[in-house]
């Protein structure tokens, strides 16, 4: 089994991302195993993300929704963010999102 995402850029380019999951020994091992699978996805997902954070909470400060009371930029951390991306299940069933 193997989850896959696609997270699509500002300048529509498209980054497809795969990790595998082996099931585990045991009941419920396929399970556990897709589960460690969506925590690597979603470590992906951060490390891509990361420096898209980085070079916008540089450049605007004090501007937008961001912006604190003083006007200093607080950006969302890439691991908030990464639980908000919806990676999907491919799956003899079809594709699914997973939530």
């Amino acid at each position: 089994m193997e989850l896959r995402a696609q997270l699509t850029g500002r300048d529509g380019q498209k980054r497809p991302l795969r990790v595998r999951c082996q099931p585990e020994a045991g009941a419920g091992g396929e399970l556990r195993g897709l589960l460690r699978g969506l925590s690597q996805l979603q470590e992906q997902v951060s490390a891509l993300l990361a420096p898209l954070v980085e070079q916008e909470s540089g450049g605007l400060a004090g501007a937008g929704t961001g912006a604190g009371p003083r006007g200093e930029w607080h950006p969302t951390p890439p691991s908030e963010i990464a639980s908000h991306v919806g990676p999907t299940v491919k799956s003899p069933l079809g594709v699914r999102k997973v939530t």
